[in-house]
């Protein structure tokens, strides 16, 4: 505890430096700033809710989608990474759920947000979202936009790329793509999406890609290759454990055997798909909406092929039940056929007619939807080149930015290490000031005390008495001066200083340790030698006598060696006051304890033997 008042003395007077003062309050009022800030700042963080409901989304999608709703008005509050982060939860949720995801703005927000700060897994994961959401809205043309843009973002060269939630969105995509007019396309899309489902290891998936690539085919005109996927299909469903998938194949393989004009083994996938898919009723209709227009489609083929218009009929009017255009189509051409079986023309012509209003609307939508993909694409092709060049344009800006953080660090530290120089000599300046006036101050009180002393006795020493005042008066004029430095923080002359200094007659030994420690040298022509043989004579005659004596022949830098060893200075102040390397003292040295005491050694032994003199 003394010895950190003595410091904090030591350093009291620089304390009240206008320079130090501005800094000090420089340094508190960004402290206090940066509390200010901080609190201003402050956003609380996520809901415990949202933690809890992350691992839920992929097991329990609803009870995820229950806990994100409740807590939705909390997070507004919360930090833009934070929102964003919920936003993202909440539409995979809700995506699972089937349930309503958030507006597209909100998810555009969050697209854009990952795009800037993002992993390439995020990024195609809010893509994918924002694609979900234009689906839901049946913005078909901007749901494959953000599809492909999520297949874009993905880092497929990487080991952490998302392969489960890539075939996914390709899965998504192809849903978009109508088979029967974009085949080929479709095909693709569901061949990358069975690839990355395997590497994801997800046979489900990848069972189910395969299944739909069999449709391609069908469209394609095809039937074997389709008849083959299928069957592989099939088998992969029942290894999986996936019966019911299994058996609601078979109604597929009926229609590539339709195709095929191959009665029978159509007539034996019916009755497997009939018996065990549960899905047909005893009255020969169908569940809706589950494959019911498929169903009715190879009924009708079935009784064309075997010359039974009544039933062409019935099923042929179930197929114009579900509303959908392309069976309502197909439909009315197979009604032409039956009533042409009966040979009822008026029917035949009506149905024709129909036929050919429904083909030409039709064509009309399919061409649509054609240029509609055709520019959807170019578009998309587009925009990835416009966005590489935008990486690229990023790249080099990041280049620079790092180029310029750099110069500034360096420039830093370049002016960190001037400033540090620059204090140090202020500091030893103000070293060598305080000294001095603490020591002109003892020597004025001191002659002051002297003075009275005579002016008390009897003695006349007119003389001393003048020369004394005299002395008072240059000490005051000195502790002026130096009063004058130490408020205003001026220049110092240091070496004028230094001269003045090493001559008050003050311990010699305690000064020159204190010169030492602040780097001042005085070379070998200097008052201070002097004054420290003068002081090795008083102390160490047998010391003087050695290092004078004319048969050693020592120089006068051996000499002063030789004089601070004795006095206990250590070989760096011995360098910093003689203006000498660490190395050359240790050489001075080792040649002394050869030219003086007749022994070869170490500096150390030098050391040694001078010190026991």
């Amino acid at each position: 505890m003394k010895q950190l008042w003595k410091r904090i003395d030591e350093y009291w007077d620089y304390i009240y430096f206008p320079g130090l003062r501005r800094r000090i309050a420089g340094v508190a009022a960004l402290v206090v700033a940066a509390i200010v800030a901080a609190v201003c700042l402050y956003r609380p963080p996520l809901p415990d809710e949202v933690e809890q409901a992350e691992p839920l989304i992929a097991t329990h999608p609803d009870s995820a989608y229950a806990l994100l709703t409740r807590v939705e008005p909390e997070v507004q509050d919360c930090s833009e990474s934070n929102r964003m982060r919920f936003y993202l939860l909440y539409a995979e949720a809700a995506n699972k759920a089937f349930m309503q995801l958030p507006s597209d703005s909100v998810m555009r927000c969050v697209a854009d947000y990952y795009d800037s700060h993002g992993t390439p897994n995020e990024q195609m994961r809010a893509h994918y979202l924002l694609g979900c959401t234009y689906r839901d809205l049946n913005n078909r043309s901007k749901a494959q936009e953000e599809y492909f843009r999520a297949i874009y973002s993905a880092d497929t060269l990487s080991s952490e790329c998302n392969y489960l939630l890539l075939s996914r969105v390709y899965g998504q995509l192809g849903e978009l793509y109508v088979f029967d007019t974009a085949p080929r396309m479709t095909l693709e899309i569901f061949r990358k999406c069975g690839e990355y489902a395997l590497r994801a290891n997800d046979s489900l998936m990848w069972a189910d890609a395969y299944r739909k690539q069999a449709f391609c085919y069908t469209q394609m005109e095809m039937p074997d290759s389709a008849i083959y996927i299928l069957k592989c299909a099939q088998s992969a469903f029942d290894a999986l454990g996936s019966k019911k998938n299994a058996v609601r194949l078979n109604l597929s393989l009926c229609v590539a055997y339709l195709d095929k004009k191959d009665m029978f083994a159509a007539a034996k996938f019916m009755d497997l798909y009939e018996k065990y898919s549960g899905l047909v009723r005893k009255d020969n209709t169908v569940v809706p909406g589950i494959g019911s227009e498929t169903y009715y489609t190879c009924k009708v083929k079935g009784f064309l092929l075997t010359n039974k218009p009544d039933s062409v009929l019935v099923y042929a009017r179930r197929m114009i039940d579900s509303g959908k255009s392309g069976y309502v189509r197909e439909a009315y051409g197979y009604m032409a056929e039956a009533y042409e079986m009966l040979g009822k023309k008026d029917s035949v012509v009506k149905y024709a007619k129909l036929y050919s209003e429904q083909v030409a609307s039709d064509y009309y939508e399919k061409a649509g939807l054609q240029l509609q993909d055709l520019q959807m694409n170019f578009d998309i092709d587009k925009a990835y080149k416009k966005a590489e060049q935008k990486d690229a344009e990023a790249k080099r800006n990041s280049l620079f930015l790092r180029i310029v953080f750099l110069s500034v660090v360096l420039l830093s530290v370049i002016a960190l290490l001037v400033y540090r120089r620059y204090w140090k000599k202020k500091t030893a300046e103000m070293h060598i000031l305080r000294d001095r006036y603490h020591y002109l101050q003892q020597q004025g009180m001191q002659t002051e005390e002297r003075i009275a002393l005579l002016e008390a006795s009897d003695t006349n020493k007119e003389k001393m008495l003048t020369e004394l005042r005299q002395q008072v008066q240059i000490y005051k004029k000195n502790l002026s001066a130096l009063h004058i430095y130490q408020g205003r923080g001026a220049a110092v002359d240091v070496i004028g200083v230094k001269d003045e200094f090493v001559s008050l007659g003050m311990d010699i030994i305690e000064r020159l340790h204190e010169c030492a420690k602040n780097n001042m040298s005085f070379g070998m022509d200097h008052a201070v030698w002097l004054e420290l043989f003068n002081y090795i004579d008083g102390k160490s005659s047998s010391l003087l006598q050695l290092t004078t004596n004319p048969e050693i022949k020592l120089n006068p830098k051996e000499q002063r060696v030789c004089f601070l060893v004795w006095a206990g200075f250590t070989p760096v102040e011995m360098s910093v006051l003689l203006s000498a390397s660490k190395q050359n003292m240790s050489t001075i040295r080792a040649r002394l304890l050869k030219k003086i005491f007749g022994v070869d050694g170490k500096p150390e032994d030098f050391d040694r033997k001078i010190r026991e003199l």
